[in-house]
């Protein structure tokens, strides 16, 4: 897969990058959200100098695995520059920021992107990347790893409002 990854945290990107090239992806790792944003834009460029109409739907990269919080531009404001240039675009948001920023900002992106928080266990990492159905089995199992941990609290909360109602 041809991925390209923007992490201002400068052993963070890197780890990432060397993880997934020595899986066979080919990677581009870019600091901050504008240079990710130049970086996607040349590259489909190139990519409509050379393809036909057709393969011009195609995204130029299988993945854009974006930060949260970077400076000169965000991976929110990022993605949806990116989004205008190819809707079709899977983008991943690796942040520490994902329950406190993100899970509502992203509804507002023309198109739905996959979140994983930080710290991300790398090899989740790379299943997600490679295989979305193992994205989808994450979120399922924590959705319901949640919801085990709130029905008792929710039950509790029904018999005391059931027995104040009395």
């Amino acid at each position: 897969m041809k991925i390209l990854i923007a992490e201002d945290g400068l052993g963070i990107g890197e780890v990432y990058e060397l993880m997934l090239k020595s899986r066979g992806h080919i990677i581009k790792l870019v600091r901050d959200g504008s240079e990710c944003l130049q970086a996607y834009r040349d590259t489909a460029e190139a990519l409509q100098d050379i393809s036909d109409k057709e393969e011009r739907q195609h995204p130029p990269f299988d993945l854009v695995v974006l930060d949260y919080h970077m400076p000169n531009m965000d991976g929110l404001q990022a993605a949806k520059l990116i989004l205008t240039v190819n809707r079709n675009q899977r983008i991943i948001f690796v942040s520490a920021f994902v329950r406190s920023t993100l899970t509502e900002a992203v509804k507002q992106l023309p198109s739905p992107v996959e979140l994983l928080e930080k710290p991300v266990d790398l090899d989740v990492l790379v299943s997600i990347v490679e295989d979305r159905r193992a994205y989808s089995e994450f979120m399922e199992k924590k959705h319901a790893a949640a919801k085990q941990a709130i029905d008792p609290s929710v039950e509790k909360l029904r018999h005391l409002l059931q027995d104040r109602s009395k």
